[in-house]
């Protein structure tokens, strides 16, 4: 990776699940309680340091709702990584986790994803581990926040960034032995002697 480098994210799941409360929690450090529905897409840039590098993540606030699905489609291309998030108070919004985990096959498959279970702050409908278990389905990592109190909102874009920058990591090229014989050094042949002439 540059010394410098730009990060696609993307905020996806139901409308009002707290999406832009999210957003606005890490990139300004505020919050609201009046709640304004995503018209089709929204974004906000944040600059964050990792191992001496500077990354500029663009994070879009996708809308959740069902007329702007074919708009928010376009955004995938390109992105990094996926937020996934469903409120906990909400059980429809947990229920909808496999049509997002769907979409995003579709559109991006291998790019890291995480989830979470937004606004801990109050009452449930979904269960820790509930949230664990679909999350270990997928083999996502799973997060509980709240956007109201900053709970946790930073780490989640510390660990999906933390996971971006592993798949982003040149790997060791393969050498030719380890084409032929996988994880597995290839034994080398012993030299022959040639025969000895007999002298008559």
């Amino acid at each position: 990776m540059p010394e410098k480098a730009l990060l696609k994210l993307l905020l996806v799941g139901d409308s009002g699940v707290g999406k832009s409360a999210i957003l606005i929690r890490y990139a300004d450090n505020t919050f609201t309680d009046v709640y304004t529905g995503t018209i089709g897409v929204d974004f906000k840039l944040k600059k964050i340091y990792k191992r001496g590098e500077e990354l500029t993540l663009q994070i879009w606030d996708t809308a959740g709702q069902e007329r702007f699905k074919s708009l928010v489609r376009s955004f995938y291309n390109g992105a990094n990584g996926v937020v996934v998030v469903f409120d906990l108070s909400n059980r429809t919004s947990f229920e909808a986790i496999r049509r997002w985990m769907s979409e995003i096959r579709e559109n991006c498959d291998e790019i890291p994803r995480i989830l979470v279970g937004n606004k801990v702050d109050g009452p449930r409908s979904v269960s820790q581990a509930e949230g664990e278990q679909i999350a270990a389905k997928y083999g996502l990592q799973y997060i509980e926040t709240s956007a109201k109190t900053n709970l946790r909102i930073e780490e989640t874009f510390e660990k999906l960034t933390d996971q971006i920058m592993i798949q982003r990591k040149p790997k060791t090229p393969r050498t030719d032995n380890d084409k032929i014989y996988p994880g597995k050094k290839q034994k080398r042949k012993k030299k022959t002697k040639p025969a000895k002439c007999s002298l008559n």
